[in-house]
């Protein structure tokens, strides 16, 4: 039995980083390198448990891509960028934005985190 705990944020990373229209066309292309999804993970078991595990995901995920017009893949991939940060902020980075929020109601620094992490991309 494979326990995992995938980073929220590598997952995401990675399906942005490797997501393409051919995903369309060949569920064994959905996440076909899994290094940079395993890069943030937790588990007992071996990167080929992960992968079977992922298996059933896959098929679900290439399933509702093939219910996407082929135009809908590029919006697809935008929408990933978009949404997606590709940094990964700090605890101590975390601890001072949550301070401002919880003592003072202030989320002034969590949106600037948030503008200054998205022009870096």
């Amino acid at each position: 039995m494979l326990i995992t705990q995938i980073n929220y944020h590598h997952f995401f990373q990675a399906l942005q980083q490797q997501f393409c229209s051919q995903w369309r066309e060949d569920f064994t292309l959905v996440f076909a390198d899994l290094s940079v999804l395993t890069a943030g993970w937790q588990a007992q078991g071996s990167v080929s448990d992960l992968a079977n595990a992922l298996t059933a995901w896959k098929r679900i995920y290439h399933k509702l891509l093939c219910q996407q017009p082929v135009s809908e893949m590029v919006a697809i991939a935008r929408r990933l960028r978009q949404h997606n940060l590709g940094t990964t902020f700090s605890q101590s980075a975390i601890a001072a934005v949550w301070q401002s929020i919880e003592q003072a109601d202030d989320w002034r620094h969590f949106f600037n985190a948030i503008a200054d992490s998205k022009k870096s991309l």
